[in-house]
């Protein structure tokens, strides 16, 4: 059985907010700890929704993102 990956509004929303701050997956992925292959994996939908880095990704861009969860 495949994990749940996140959801398309949250992949588009977060997408959307990193352009609108005029940050690079880098820049975010440097803000959040994270390498921007996670960033990138979220972005495109395809990362399994990890609780932690969600409320992270969350923070980061100010909030006002969709549920992660499908």
């Amino acid at each position: 059985q495949k994990r749940a990956t996140v959801s398309r509004a949250f992949a588009k929303a977060l997408q959307q907010k990193r352009t609108s701050l005029k940050l690079s997956q880098v820049a975010l992925a440097q803000r959040i700890n994270e390498k921007p292959t996670v960033v990138n994996a979220y972005e495109s939908g395809k990362a399994v929704v990890n609780p932690v880095i969600v409320q992270k990704l969350q923070k980061a861009v100010g909030g006002g993102l969709p549920s992660a969860r499908r």
